[in-house]
């Protein structure tokens, strides 16, 4: 599973997994935006509402690629 990619650069955010969720989520009046701004919040308010909500979110689109990094990090524990 790989990162959706920005069309104009490239690159992809971790945060780009969770647009089913940043994309109608709105925190005190304001919608998310990466760089977050006067209008927007940000990544910071973003991850610390995650973290708080964690149990009633629907976080499926980040478990196989968590599940990759646990393996490859066992996987290269078993070789070191």
């Amino acid at each position: 599973m790989s990162v959706p990619r920005d069309s104009q650069s490239n690159e992809g955010d971790i945060e780009d997994l969770l647009i089913h969720i940043t994309d109608t989520l709105q925190l005190h009046g304001k919608k998310f935006n990466k760089n977050g701004g006067d209008n927007f919040f940000g990544k910071d308010i973003l991850s610390k509402y995650i973290y708080k909500e964690y149990n009633s979110l629907k976080l499926d689109t980040l478990k196989l690629i968590l599940d990759s990094i646990s393996n490859l990090k066992t996987l290269y524990s078993n070789k070191v």
